[in-house]
């Protein structure tokens, strides 16, 4: 129990002891014997313990003015509510089963822990009010600010408010479009180093994830290389470093302390669990098992973010100019001091790889289930100028094609790496029309919004890249062989596409994560033929981001070089490859 309960309860129980102590004064020879003001004390403690947690499990709840919305069938557990089952794995499963089986008007209820209420934003109405009209009535909870600002950073994710505000206002111009547009160069570049990589990956006889096969083609957990590649970018675009992680076996100490921190385990589930529902205190009396390496692997980052920032200052202090790089707006917009500017860097480097690479991994595995719709891709990459060992193409390219950006939204729709996230209203607040009380919970599941019917009709669970694509016609035949890529997918509302949330809370990173994935996904199909080393469906596990629990074994075969030159030829004469 927090605090709140325990004044009342309290002063509830010593009320009863005097009043005991008093009646045994009164009447001492029929109630006395030795110890009976300490008996009596511990019953009155287990009663009032017992009544409030009936009130709160049981009676509460009925008298809720939120009661009469839509519910589960079933009661839950009695005291967890159905918690256990909205945030087991995969996430957001049992929120898209709910919205799509259970009648309703885009809210709906169900008990928590204690009898906690929460509500599900699953219509167009709620899902309006919660992310835009009253977007700082509902805050991260306090516990989910604990574990972040412990483990990774107390940056922006974990700010609210005013705070909140004024420091989205200062970072947001690095990923305004002209920013963006600036470091494409820099992304395909890096993509051309990691699928050169890939290459002597496949031609040597010690690489990066296995012995290569005698076939020329190479298996990997294409997991690990996606959070390899994703970090790498994290880094260049975050204060300049290129750690080349994609291209070697090494585990360095910041892929290392990234992993410890996001490698998705039940035993992480757990642990997070015990975070979010016990308090503080509690939490560091009786430690979880993780922490300790968690912890650890916190200082390397905080470590790594300071002696960034300090590098950085000091070059600034010398005249020298310093790289267009976010640690340089966040310094140069004045706005933090070097602390702070440590802290968003950190925040934004676990923002940025992390869900990125879990697309890039998804998606590679969804491709090794159509080998029609690889080469597809690799006819619509061929038609822009891309194939295996050339690249002639503009970077407005990647933003025209059509069947690529298709695939990329699909993926998207059906595999957000951040499936479920949780609001807490921190006032009293409308949602549709409904009264909100402070304290009250609100679920907000991109993984059951891609998955709802009334969104995207009785196609909904299918993975189908051609609902975001207009056919060619003689009046508009588009400029992909494919036809043109439409903005809605035919979902009956935008709020089907909650991947990067939306509104002033949203993520301000979006373009730039669209650009990273469709640069690194093209080289990859144009240059690989893409095949599944394992019999199972990935299980998609997390505490917050998503990934496969044990990765995804896949096997690469390069594909013949359009331009004639040998696949162990030297990083000089591929200089044009991609």
């Amino acid at each position: 129990m927090k605090a709140g309960p325990l004044v009342p309860l309290g002063l509830l129980l010593a009320v009863q002891y005097f009043g005991f102590a008093i009646l045994v004064s009164t009447h001492r020879e029929k109630l006395y014997f030795p110890g009976v003001r300490i008996v009596a004390l511990h019953v009155f403690l287990l009663f009032d313990v017992a009544g409030y947690i009936l009130w709160r499990a049981l009676i509460r709840p009925q008298f809720s003015a939120l009661r009469d919305l839509p519910k589960p069938r079933t009661r839950g557990g009695f005291l967890t509510g159905h918690v256990g089952a909205v945030f087991s794995n995969p996430l957001g499963r049992q929120v898209a089963e709910w919205i799509n089986t259970i009648p309703n008007q885009g809210m709906l209820w169900f008990r928590g822990m204690m009898g906690a209420e929460y509500l599900i934003a699953a219509g167009a109405d709620s899902l309006r009010d919660v992310l835009f009209a009253q977007a700082y009535d509902f805050e991260k909870t306090s516990a989910f600010r604990r574990y972040t600002k412990r483990f990774i950073a107390a940056g922006l994710v974990v700010q609210e408010g005013e705070i909140h505000k004024a420091n989205r206002r200062a970072i947001s111009p690095v990923f305004q479009p002209r920013a963006v547009d600036a470091l494409k160069p820099m992304l395909t570049r890096k993509s051309e180093q990691s699928i050169q990589a890939l290459l002597r990956r496949c031609n040597q006889a010690a690489g990066v994830y296995s012995p290569p096969q005698h076939d020329g083609t190479a298996v990997l957990d294409i997991c690990d290389w996606a959070t390899r590649f994703a970090l790498d970018v994290a880094c260049l675009v975050g204060f300049g470093e290129d750690f080349r992680l994609a291209e070697t076996s090494e585990m360095k100490p910041v892929l290392h302390a990234y992993m410890t921190i996001f490698t998705g385990s039940k035993a992480k589930m757990s642990q997070y669990a015990w975070h979010n529902t016990a308090p503080p205190w509690l939490v560091n009396a009786f430690p979880h098992k993780l922490d300790a390496d968690m912890d650890e692997a916190s200082r390397v980052i905080h470590h790594l973010g300071d002696e960034a920032v300090r590098k950085r200052l000091e070059l600034i202090q010398r005249g020298e100019k310093p790289p267009p790089d976010f640690l340089t707006e966040v310094i140069q917009c004045g706005k933090f001091t070097p602390s702070q500017c440590r802290d968003e860097v950190l925040i934004l480097l676990a923002a940025a790889h992390e869900s990125t690479a879990a697309l890039i991994a998804m998606t590679i595995w969804r491709l090794t289930q159509s080998p029609e719709l690889q080469d597809q891709l690799r006819n619509e990459l061929k038609h822009f100028g891309m194939q295996a060992g050339i690249a002639d193409m503009s970077e407005s390219a990647y933003e025209q094609m059509t069947l690529i950006n298709a695939i990329l939204n699909e993926m998207m729709r059906l595999e957000p790496p951040l499936p479920i996230t949780l609001r807490k209203a921190v006032r009293n607040t409308t949602v549709a029309g409904h009264v909100v009380k402070a304290g009250t919970y609100v679920v907000i599941s991109p993984y059951a919004m891609g998955r709802s019917v009334d969104i995207w009709g009785s196609s909904a669970l299918q993975f189908n890249p051609h609902r975001w694509i207009d056919p060619p016609t003689e009046e508009k035949p588009g400029p992909s062989p494919y036809g043109t890529l439409n903005e809605h997918g035919g979902a009956s509302n935008h709020y089907g596409m909650l991947t990067f949330l939306k509104g002033p809370k949203g993520c301000t990173g979006e373009r730039f994560a669209k650009a990273e994935l469709r640069r690194i996904i093209a080289a990859l199909v144009a240059n690989f033929e893409w095949t599944i080393e394992q019999d199972h469906v990935p299980e998609q596990v997390g505490i917050v981001v998503v990934k496969p629990e044990n990765g995804i074994q896949v096997r690469c075969r390069p594909l013949p070089r359009a331009n004639g030159l040998d696949q162990g030829a030297s990083l000089e004469e591929k200089s044009s490859l991609i």
